[in-house]
């Protein structure tokens, strides 16, 4: 008999331990069945051993050789004994997992109150403070952007995320080694000053800019297709694992050297503000966005990206660029740096085009009919042709020695900047969407601006003018017109106004020295000058 209840209770807990639970009618019997108790933990010393009875049955010869056993056996294959305390102590097991898959929403666990608050709000889904295996495994997705968290110790319980974003917080370290499915992290704008991704073998976007960084291992990541890591303070980046890598932002750093020549899927490569001598991007064919401005760049060979539609390469040292491969080109800023030509014909799509502070002596743009800026001051330009853009809108060419400027074909310019050239004229007439114009320090000695009536800033100072009539410039805003030859200004139209420089007497002096202004020119009356001695102000 016992060995029969033997067997029977191994069942049973068997059966309790596949289910999670035991029944309590089976094994005990709780007076206070509605009290909420901890799990019991059975041994076998506890179960009552019912005494034989002294009936017994007859058994049948089919029977006896069937109960024809090897003493100590059951007909389970083993000892009753051990079997019955092998399925107790798997029972007692289960409960301790079940126990420990609890973790609480405390201090201990989460330290930051912010991000404690978040996991009870967003992951505790029972609102019990305890997080079960079942809710920790359906988190995926944390975004706590923002927030002013420090801390985010307790990242490490949710093995089941892929997505982390928790920029823009005060986090001085992260522990991601336990989040080991996390395919996009982004941990911008924070104050971490080292980050260990080695772990994250999944992460294909890692987005870690404006840190503190010194340095940065993704080695481990060949998943990656996306890097952002601008604005730290790293001094070399190896990149030679990522063969996946398509978006690649490493502007702003200390960067000295950068080998992209296994990075073949580049897309987009922008490394602007660092220090580096050299770009090697012959094997990056399928580049469409270079921008490495403010390096110390002496040559650059973008014969091989003819998918680039944007390149900005200023402030560097180059003295020269070929671009007639990149006919796919759509902006070109290649301005400061030392070029003194410039071939732009086979960039027909060029839709804005800066090439200011070289040392150009011509510039031709009339196969560039989509041009829609371009700015090209500070170079050495005697004229420009624009009588095929007539998609221009913005036009900056001052600081050049241009004597002659026709604007007659280009009818949607909005701003015209033009000062420092030799101008002795300027027809505007045509120009009637006109809103900033900047034609100082030139030789006019007339323009008409009736037909500008959209005008809302006008510097005209500095040269020869003798009338100027603004009554037509009704949005007028701010009006430079010091330092011509003007005897009377007409302002009540121009109700608009909030700057103004017009005094029709006004005088540059080159330095600071004991100065006679009774000698200056015209009938510049001494007697008039108020709060004598007169005070210069030095224009330099």
């Amino acid at each position: 008999m016992k060995r029969v209840l033997s067997m029977c209770l191994v069942a049973v807990i068997m059966m309790s331990s596949i289910a999670g639970t035991f029944s309590t009618q089976a094994f005990a019997y709780n007076d206070a069945a509605n009290e909420n108790t901890a799990p019991e933990v059975f041994s076998t010393s506890e179960i009552v051993e019912e005494s034989p009875t002294d009936e017994a049955t007859e058994a049948t010869p089919k029977d006896e050789a069937a109960a024809v056993k090897p003493e100590g056996e059951s007909n389970f294959g083993g000892d009753e004994d051990t079997l019955l305390e092998a399925a107790v102590e798997k029972r007692n097991e289960l409960s301790v997992a079940d126990a420990k898959a609890l973790v609480p929403v405390d201090e201990e666990n989460f330290p930051d109150v912010t991000f404690r608050y978040y996991i009870s709000e967003h992951i505790d889904g029972d609102g019990d403070q305890k997080l079960s295996e079942d809710e920790i495994l359906r988190v995926s997705s944390i975004d706590i952007r923002s927030k002013g968290v420090s801390d985010l110790k307790g990242i490490e319980h949710f093995s089941a995320l892929t997505e982390l974003s928790c920029s823009k917080n005060w986090l001085t370290s992260l522990d991601l080694s336990k989040n080991t499915a996390l395919t996009e992290l982004s941990c911008d704008d924070n104050m971490l000053t080292s980050l260990d991704v080695s772990k994250n073998t999944a992460l294909h976007r890692l987005h870690c800019s404006r840190n503190r960084l010194t340095g940065l291992d993704v080695s481990k990541n060949t998943a990656l297709t996306e890097l952002y890591c601008f604005r730290n303070q790293l001094t070399s980046l190896d990149l030679s694992k990522n063969t996946a890598l398509q978006k690649l932002y490493c502007n702003e750093n200390q960067l000295t050297g950068l080998d992209v020549s296994k990075n073949t899927a580049l897309t987009e490569l922008y490394c602007f503000r660092n220090q580096l001598t050299g770009l090697d991007v012959s094997k990056n064919t399928a580049l469409q966005k270079l921008y490495c401005s403010e390096n110390q760049l002496t040559g650059l060979d973008v014969s091989r990206n003819t998918a680039l539609t944007m390149l900005i390469c200023y402030e560097n040292q180059l003295t020269g660029l070929d671009v007639s491969k990149n006919t796919a080109l759509a902006v070109l800023y290649c301005g400061r740096n030392e070029l003194t030509d410039l071939d732009v014909s086979k960039n027909t799509a060029l839709t804005e085009l800066y090439c200011d502070d070289n040392m150009l002596a011509s510039l031709d743009v009339s196969k560039n009919t989509a041009l829609a800026v371009l700015i090209c001051r500070g170079n050495r330009l005697t004229s420009l042709d624009l009588s095929k853009n007539t998609a221009l809108h913005r036009l900056h060419c001052s600081r050049n020695q241009l004597t002659g400027l026709d604007l007659s074909k280009n009818t949607a310019l909005t701003d015209l900047i033009c000062y420092e050239n030799q101008l002795t004229c300027l027809d505007l007439s045509k120009n009637t969407a006109l809103i900033g114009l900047m034609c100082y320090e030139n030789q006019l000695t007339d323009l008409d601006v009736s037909k500008n009536t959209a005008l809302a800033v006008l510097y005209c100072n500095e040269n020869q003018l003798t009338g100027l009539d603004v009554s037509k410039n009704t949005a007028l805003k701010k009006l430079y017109c010091n330092e011509n030859q003007l005897t009377s200004l007409d302002l009540s139209h121009n109700t608009e106004l909030s700057h103004t420089h017009c005094s029709p007497q006004s005088y540059r002096i080159p330095q600071r020295y004991n100065f006679d202004y009774s000698k200056l020119p015209g009938d510049f009356d001494a007697g008039k000058v108020r709060n004598r001695p007169l005070t210069l102000q030095i224009i330099r």
